[in-house]
C-alpha cells in the first residue's frame, strides 16, 4: 500500500469538515428536545472518539510467516498437453489451496473464469456481489478497508535505517554508474550454517515503501525459513537509497523496471543462486509485471522510444530473467486513472483510499521541496521527470506509453504481456478499494500468454492478503517458487515428488 497508511493519519487530523464529521459518525438517533445545534454539537464531540477506535482497528499489523503455515502440493503436476502454462498450474495448485481461504458465498475465480466464451471480460464485481461505488466507503467496504490499512505501512525510513531483520544483512547493489540500490538479503542455511543452493526471490515495496513494511519483513523472514534466499529491495527514492542518492527521481516504473535487470543479473551472480524470482506489491507490482515484458521484449518495441532508449541500460539477453516466475499483488492497472482522481482534493471520510495515495504524494512534495505540496500525483510526476532530465530528452508521455497496461483513452497500450519469458501470477481482490479487480478481468481478456496466470479472491482489500487469509497467502508464494513443483518447475515438466514433512529442506545442494 502507498506510505503512510490511512489510520495513521487519523490520529493527527484534527480539523475535520463538520459534514466528514457527521459522515462519519453516522444518523445518531435524536430526541425532538434536540435542537439542531445540539445535535450538530454532539456528532462534532462523537468524532474524536470514534477516529480514536478506528485507529487501533486500521493501524499496521505484523503477521508472521512460518513453514507450519504452509500447506505444500503434493506432486509437481505434469502439463496435460504440451504448451504448459502457468495457468494450468495456477488451476491445480488452486483446487489444493482454496480450502485455506476463509469461507465465503462467492468462490475465487482464476485465469479462464475472468472472460466470457467471446474472450470480453467477465463482470467479476457483479460474481463478487460488489458495487463499485461502494469501494472506497468505510460501511459497505469495512473489511477491504480494514485488510488495507492492516497490510499498509505507517512510517518512513529515510532518515534513519529500518530496525534490523535477523538472519539479514544490508547490501548495495548497483545498477548504474552513479547509483545503487539498498537491499535487505538473508541467505538460506542448512542446519551447519552453510548457505543453500536455492531459489533467491526479490520482494519490491508499495510507491515510496522500504525495510521497515512489515509486510515485506513478515514475508521475508517466511521464505527464508523455508528455505528461499531473499532480497528486499529499496528502488530508487525509496528508504535508504533515497537517503544516500536524493538526486534520483521516482520514475514511477521507467527507470526502475530496466533498474530490476540489473539486481536480477547482480543476484544471479552470487554463490548459492539457483534462479531468481521476483514479488510486487501495489506500485511495486505494476513495475514487476513491466519487468516481465522488459526482459522478454523485441528491439524495436513501439512502447520505448529512441529517447527514452539513451535511459536504459539492459541489454535483452537469452536466458529469461527471475526464471523462477513473478508474482503480482494488488498492481495499479489504470494508473493514469488513479493520477486523475488526485487531480482534486478527495476526502478521508468519502475516498480514504485516494484520500491516501494523496497524502503520500504531499510527503514526497514537501520531502523535495516541491511547491505546492497539494497531492496531484499528475504533478508529482512531472516534478520527478524534471528532477532526472527525462525531459530533457523525452516527453513525459512517452514514459506513460512504457509504463501503460490497460487502454487510457485512445493512447497506445500495445500487448506487453504477450511478451513475458517467465511465469505471471496476478493476485487481486474483488474488494480492493484503490485498484479495481476489473481490471484484472481487462487485462486478462487482451492477454493469450499461457505463462500468464491470475486469481481473483473475494476479501483481502489492497495488499491485506497476509491479513484476511495468511496460510492461503504464504502456501501460495511457496509453492509457486518452488524449485521442484512450482509454475517455472511445471513448464519444465519434472517429475513429481513425494510430499516432504516438517524436516525437510526444499534444496537439498549446500555450500560452504
Amino acid at each position: 500500500m502507498f506510505q503512510p497508511a490511512v489510520m495513521q493519519r487519523l490520529e493527527f487530523r484534527a480539523r475535520l469538515h463538520d459534514n466528514e464529521r457527521a459522515a462519519l459518525a453516522g444518523p445518531m438517533p435524536m430526541t425532538p428536545t434536540f435542537s439542531p445545534s445540539t445535535a450538530r454539537l454532539f456528532v462534532r464531540g462523537m468524532a474524536p472518539a470514534i477516529i480514536a477506535c478506528l485507529c487501533g482497528c486500521f493501524a499496521e499489523q505484523s503477521i508472521p510467516l512460518t513453514p507450519r503455515d504452509v500447506t505444500r502440493l503434493e506432486h509437481a503436476p505434469r502439463p496435460a498437453v504440451s504448451g504448459h502454462s502457468t495457468r494450468e498450474w495456477l488451476e491445480r495448485a488452486h483446487v489444493r489451496l482454496a480450502g485455506l481461504i476463509p469461507a465465503t458465498p462467492y468462490a475465487a475465480l482464476v485465469t479462464d473464469e475472468l472472460t466470457r466464451p467471446d474472450g470480453e471480460p467477465r463482470d467479476v464485481l457483479k460474481h463478487f456481489a460488489v458495487r463499485p461505488d461502494d469501494l472506497p466507503r468505510l460501511l459497505p467496504n469495512f473489511s477491504g478497508l480494514r485488510c488495507t490499512a492492516q497490510g499498509g505501512s505507517t512510517r518512513y525510513f529515510i532518515d534513519r535505517p529500518a530496525p534490523p531483520w535477523r538472519g539479514f544483512d544490508d547490501v548495495w547493489i548497483p545498477v548504474r554508474p552513479n547509483l545503487s540500490l539498498c537491499g535487505r538479503i538473508g541467505w538460506a542455511r542448512d542446519k551447519h550454517g552453510r548457505v543453500t543452493v536455492a531459489n533467491a526471490i526479490v520482494i519490491l515495496p508499495g510507491l515510496f515503501g522500504d525495510h521497515g513494511v512489515a509486510r515485506t519483513r513478515d514475508l521475508a523472514m517466511g521464505l527464508r525459513a523455508c528455505g528461499y534466499h531473499v532480497l528486499s529491495l529499496e528502488p530508487r527514492a525509496h528508504g535508504q537509497t533515497e537517503a544516500r542518492y536524493p538526486q534520483a527521481a521516482c520514475t514511477f516504473g521507467v527507470l526502475e523496471t530496466d533498474e530490476l535487470m540489473a539486481v536480477n543479473d547482480w543476484l544471479e551472480s552470487q554463490p548459492g543462486v539457483s534462479r531468481t524470482g521476483l514479488i510486487g506489491f501495489c506500485w511495486g507490482a505494476t513495475t514487476a509485471l513491466l519487468a516481465a515484458w522488459y526482459d522478454g521484449r523485441a528491439a524495436d518495441d513501439p512502447a520505448i522510444s529512441p529517447g527514452l532508449s539513451r535511459f536504459l541500460l539492459s541489454v535483452p539477453r537469452e536466458r529469461p530473467r527471475f526464471e523462477a516466475g513473478i508474482i503480482a499483488f494488488s498492481p495499479i492497472l489504470r494508473w493514469e486513472e488513479l493520477r486523475d482522481r488526485t487531480e482534486r482534493p478527495r476526502s478521508i471520510f468519502f475516498d480514504p483510499p485516494t484520500w491516501a495515495v494523496q497524502q503520500t504524494v504531499r510527503d514526497r512534495m514537501r520531502r523535495k521541496g516541491y511547491t505546492p505540496p497539494d497531492g496531484d500525483l499528475g504533478r508529482l510526476i512531472e516534478f520527478e521527470y524534471q528532477r532526472c532530465d527525462l525531459t530533457q530528452w523525452v516527453r513525459k508521455e512517452e514514459g506513460f506509453d512504457f509504463v501503460r497496461l490497460l487502454p487510457y483513452r485512445a493512447l497506445p497500450v500495445g500487448d506487453k504481456l504477450e511478451a513475458a519469458r517467465t511465469p505471471m501470477l496476478v493476485v487481486h481482490a474483488s474488494n480492493d478499494p484503490l485498484s479495481s479487480a476489473q481490471d484484472v478481468a481487462h487485462l486478462m481478456s487482451r492477454v493469450s500468454n499461457p505463462r500468464v496466470a491470475a486469481l481473483i479472491v473475494a476479501d483481502g482489500g489492497h495488499v491485506g492478503f497476509a491479513v484476511h487469509a495468511p496460510r492461503h497467502y504464504f502456501s501460495l508464494i511457496v509453492n509457486y517458487f518452488d524449485e521442484q513443483s512450482g509454475a517455472a518447475a511445471f513448464e519444465r515438466s519434472v517429475a513429481a515428488i513425494e510430499p516432504p514433512d516438517e524436516s525437510h529442506s526444499m534444496h537439498a545442494g549446500a555450500m560452504e
